[in-house]
């Protein structure tokens, strides 16, 4: 699975969205966050953050101060669990821009593992 975050250029909004996934038959295995699993202002690896197991955590980057997500943010995931399971998406918030035509901030998710729309469908 695939998941996506983008806002715009225009401003800051609010909490923005956090979302776990787990996978079934399989025990929790914890990971430790790093750079490559976490989107942050300043990753390089925004473009290509990774995750891998039975259960975590994504979350629109914050500014320390207003705790609000920053304008002009791009995230790309990349959820991979166990052989034989599938991913379950929760959002435990989700509060973006509003926009009638959803092309403000919005959160994409494909199934999937490739990064482009190619082999995965919009879901």
């Amino acid at each position: 699975m695939r998941v996506r975050f983008i806002s715009d250029k225009i401003r800051r909004y609010n909490d923005g969205f956090k979302a776990t996934f787990t996978a079934e038959k399989k025990p929790t295995v914890h990971v430790a966050a790093s750079s490559k699993q976490l989107c942050f202002p300043g990753n390089i690896n925004n473009e290509n953050l990774e995750l891998t197991g039975s259960h975590g955590t994504i979350q629109s980057p914050q500014e320390k101060i207003s705790g609000w997500y920053p304008p002009d943010s791009l995230c790309d995931w990349l959820i991979t669990v166990p052989d034989g399971n599938i991913v379950k998406l929760s959002f435990d918030k989700f509060e973006l821009e509003p926009s009638a035509t959803c092309t403000a901030d919005y959160v994409e998710i494909l199934d999937g593992k490739d990064r482009s729309n190619s082999d995965g469908k919009e879901l």
